[in-house]
């Protein structure tokens, strides 16, 4: 199921600086009751209402302070080994430290109706989104930072961050032809 609507949804929230939850009910409430032409689409803004729903009953579980949020919209398309690899972070991260270097990184919501996604998946998704913005960085000369890449999981309210030994993982995924599900990756 395409979860489009929920993660733009998302993101614009998170990026305006709004509190969470704030009103993310009721931006749930206004996607199930968008106008559907087709039993799929009910379906599809049912399905995207509740993923709001469900991030806006764990939020405040999260902790995204300290680091500026800015919606993405962006594909970082990359071959990785003969693949095409076609990375869409949901939220582009960034800080500057105190000694005024860009530090950079990603985050990316996850949701499913079958339960929370899981700290090995979370944990090769985030190590993945350090590697690739480690090679290709959107803020040139910055450097790609592990606390700066996590998953959020709108089931739990769980934030995975970047595990250890990050390379090691991001290395497993992209050099083996990314084997994994790319749908748990990207």
């Amino acid at each position: 199921m395409q979860h489009t609507i929920a993660k733009k949804t998302l993101a614009d929230h998170v990026e305006d600086g709004n509190p969470l939850p704030g009103d993310l009910s009721e931006k749930a409430d206004q996607i199930r009751d968008m106008l559907a032409d087709t039993d799929f689409d009910q379906n599809k803004f049912d399905q995207n209402a509740d993923y709001v729903q469900s991030f806006a009953d764990v939020s405040e579980d999260f902790d995204l302070s300290g680091m500026e949020l800015v919606s993405s919209g962006q594909s970082f398309d990359r071959p990785f080994n003969g693949t095409e690899v076609k990375f869409r972070p949901d939220l582009l991260v960034s800080r500057t430290t105190k000694a005024n270097t860009q530090k950079l990184g990603s985050a990316m919501f996850r949701y499913s109706k079958s339960g929370a996604v899981s700290e090995e998946v979370a944990g090769f998704q985030a190590a993945f989104m350090f590697g690739f913005l480690n090679e290709f960085p959107f803020i040139e000369e910055a450097k790609a930072d592990t606390k700066l890449c996590f998953v959020l999981c709108a089931n739990t309210g769980a934030q995975h961050r970047t595990p250890a030994k990050p390379i090691y993982k991001f290395n497993a995924v992209s050099y083996t032809h990314l084997t994994l599900p790319t749908s748990d990756l990207v």
